[in-house]
């Protein structure tokens, strides 16, 4: 199951996890209400960068494994070969890519309108390949209908 916290919290829509602002203050000890002028603007920012992460990660690894790939970050598994869970290097590299992002122009509420945030650090996806996520090889798990965004 989906384990929301302080600085990361699920989304059942997308089945995605998401950074909060207060993580950003916590972990980055950036405050992006002030930086973006608003609540509204920070979430799109961080929403901008999360999505930024999946997607490239989602492009990078086989079709066929997107599905295991969703089951195992929303389920926090641990993979065998790695040691490390899959949630951990997600908010990871979400964490990496918001820092990033703050830091690649100063131009904060241009990069929150705009779409420059397709822009991926080679951290973000160092990071994602450590925890295993970036994994171009076959899976032996099959995620079956019955249990695909079951829960999660």
């Amino acid at each position: 199951m989906p384990r929301n916290t302080n600085t990361l919290v699920y989304d059942y829509t997308t089945h995605r996890y998401y950074p909060t602002i207060d993580g950003a203050k916590k972990k980055l000890n950036i405050n992006l209400e002030y930086e973006l002028n608003g609540n509204t603007e920070a979430e799109v920012f961080l929403t901008k960068a999360a999505d930024s992460v999946y997607r490239w990660l989602y492009s990078y690894i086989r079709k066929e494994s997107i599905k295991i790939i969703e089951y195992r970050i929303a389920n926090d598994f641990t993979g065998s070969d790695y040691g490390m869970p899959y949630r951990d290097g997600i908010e990871e590299a979400i964490y990496a890519q918001i820092e990033y992002m703050y830091n690649f122009d100063g131009d904060l509420q241009s990069l929150a309108e705009n779409d420059r945030n397709r822009l991926l650090s080679h951290e973000v996806k160092s990071i994602l390949k450590s925890y295993g996520l970036a994994h171009r090889g076959r899976y032996n798990q099959r995620i079956t209908d019955e249990q695909y965004r079951v829960g999660y």
